[in-house]
């Protein structure tokens, strides 16, 4: 009697006999490849067709041999689904471990290939080296892409965190390609049902799917509509109930809450009472008059465009150095934030007779901006806020700023220049306005641009001013001469105010690392023979003659019998000490003659 197994594994035929076998059969065996293992007391030979064939035609001669018994075909398909591998839990392994693991479940899942599994301190790679299919076909594409899924799937396993972001598990056909036997037909066949299968009910699934998406998509769109047309409805009940009246006065300090663009006012008081808001003024230019229940739906569609809220709203402010958004601009960050700002054209909304809230929608026609009124509100015909100069101060600089809207204007006529001064001709108007403001010693600074009224003008004397007031051109109009004393102060690159008293011999201006327009001074340092030279491009100031600064005056000394202590009055890199100094130099009557600080305030 024989018995016959197919080993799927090594994709071999093993024949075994419980008696001696006869000569024929033993010899029919031997022509077909078949060699004996006496280990094994066993015939074995790789599988292919002939050999099966011989096989199941021994089961049937009248010898008593027992028929081969087929295994069961393996689902290749299946066993490369990777939407159940799961994520490791974390176990600190090595990426060393982990190769083991994923090369132990690789080839106990799939026998009838050759994988080969390798890591490094910080990756993990899998190879297929031994398979029956060709490096394209679809059980490779498959099989690969299952590989990489399970690698990924221990990714946060590792303490080293393999190819974390930085290097990619390897999966690759880089095989030795072996003659398929029936056993990988009949695996490739079922691969090919399975996958057949899958594809009908995933097309199956996916058009359940879609009918329940349009479904509820349809249901969404009724109630969408539904939901619209009673907002239209109330929306036409809330135009047409409401009266409106021009005003002109102003609600100061009114809440603001931290939120904007919301349709409803449900969150406001949550935010004020949590302190998320803050104190505002408002010019009211329009009373709209709501009934309760008029006002309670209107809280509810603030979104919405309203007829008496179209195109209201804005940021205004009455300093006189802010007379257009290029004049704020120009501030620097001390300046901005002396700037008093308030809501301009805005729409105050009433509640039988109650003011309740006032809206500036910044020119839109929707509540962008719902300003809360409470007890500490106050509505009042005028809006006192400290001025920033003075009247003669500003008339002063009006006068200036009409000096130069009339040289510009001779300038741009007796050139030529109508239509190309600030464009082709740019160039020659800035030189020729800086000639002027030089040969007339004329004293041109931010204020004076501030009151310019045409508004390109305004944008090209800022460019001027710029130019003017540069270190580089500061320096060169400043007329130092060779062994003339002066005194350096700057924030020095510790973030400390530093005071050097020099010698100057030369300077040079050019390029200095990114800086385009920077000094190049060369001196000689208080108590030094030797030149010394330093580049400098930031702001400074400069004086004539060797001037020192009372330590006093930036820091707080204390004494004691052992030591002096210095403790800065002021954070590093504070500009408050630029101020500090120049208010010193002032009292004294020192004016530097380099300031890029405070250009205004030089020779």
């Amino acid at each position: 009697m024989c018995n016959v197994t197919l080993n799927e594994e090594k994709q071999g035929i093993e024949v075994r006999f419980d008696n001696k076998s006869t000569k024929d059969v033993l010899d029919k065996l031997k022509e077909y490849g078949f060699r004996w293992s006496n280990r094994q007391k066993m015939w074995y030979a790789k599988q292919n067709a002939e050999r099966l064939e011989l096989v199941n035609s021994l089961s049937e001669e009248k010898t008593n041999t027992e028929k081969v018994v087929t295994n069961v075909v393996p689902d290749l398909w299946g066993l490369t689904r990777v939407e159940n591998i799961g994520k490791h839990p974390e176990e600190n392994l090595s990426t060393k471990e982990i190769a083991a693991l994923i090369r132990k479940h690789l080839r106990s899942r799939f026998p009838m290939f050759k994988i080969s599994v390798t890591s490094d301190f910080d990756s993990i790679s899998a190879y297929v080296t031994t398979s029956p299919y060709e490096e394209k076909s679809e059980e490779i594409i498959e099989l690969l892409n299952y590989i990489g899924e399970y690698i990924e799937s221990y990714k946060a396993n590792s303490r080293y965190d393999f190819y974390g972001g930085r290097r990619y598990p390897k999966v690759s056909y880089d095989c030795k390609y072996r003659e398929m036997t029936v056993s990988d037909l009949n695996v490739r066949e079922k691969f090919q049902e399975e996958k057949k299968k899958w594809e009908v009910a995933e097309e199956e699934r996916k058009a359940a799917e879609l009918e329940v998406a349009v479904a509820r998509m349809e249901k969404e769109r009724i109630e969408s509509e539904r939901i619209q047309a009673e907002r239209k409805r109330k929306h036409d009940i809330i135009e047409n109930s409401v009266e409106c009246k021009d005003v002109d006065y102003y609600v100061l300090n009114a809440v603001e809450p931290n939120v904007s663009k919301e349709d409803n006012a449900d969150g406001y008081d949550e935010e004020i009472e949590a302190g998320n808001s803050r104190r505002v003024d408002a010019r009211v230019i329009r009373e709209v008059h709501m009934s309760k229940d008029i006002y309670d739906m209107f809280l509810r569609q603030l979104l919405d465009d309203w007829s008496f809220i179209e195109k209201t709203g804005g940021s205004s402010t009455k300093d006189c150095r802010v007379n257009s958004m290029k004049d704020y601009d120009m501030m620097t960050k001390e300046e901005r934030e002396t700037v008093s700002w308030y809501s301009d054209d805005c729409v105050a909304i009433y509640c039988d007779g109650e003011l309740k809230n006032v809206v500036d929608a910044q020119g839109y026609n929707y509540c962008r901006y719902v300003f809360m009124v409470d007890d500490d509100t106050i509505i009042s015909n005028e809006r006192e806020v400290e001025d920033a100069m003075d009247d003669a101060e500003v008339q002063g600089y009006k006068n200036h700023a009409a000096t130069i809207e009339d040289v510009s204007t001779e300038i741009i006529t007796n050139n030529a220049w109508t239509k190309t001064w600030n464009t082709d001709n740019q160039l020659d108007y800035i030189q020729s306005m800086k000639n002027w403001i030089y040969e007339n010693n004329f004293k041109l600074s931010k204020e004076v641009v501030q009151q310019i009224e045409i508004e390109d003008l305004k944008h090209m004397m800022y460019r001027v001013l710029m130019e003017i007031d540069s270190i580089t051109e500061q320096f060169s109009r400043a007329g130092l001469q060779d062994g003339q004393r002066i005194t350096i102060m700057r924030i020095g690159d510790f973030g400390g105010f530093t005071v050097q008293h020099v010698t100057f011999k030369s300077m040079e201006i050019g390029k200095y690392a990114q800086y385009d327009n920077a000094v190049k001074l060369v001196f000689i340092p208080e108590r030094k023979r030797k030149l010394y030279y330093n580049w400098y491009y930031s702001d400074m100031v400069v004086v004539d003659g060797w001037v020192n600064i009372p330590e006093t005056l930036l820091y707080d000394v204390t004494e004691t019998a052992d030591f002096i202590t210095k403790h800065s009055k002021f954070l590093s890199c504070d500009r408050t000490m630029y101020t500090v100094v120049e208010e010193y130099l002032n009292k004294q009557g020192i004016i530097p003659i380099v300031n890029t600080q405070h250009p205004s305030n030089r020779k």
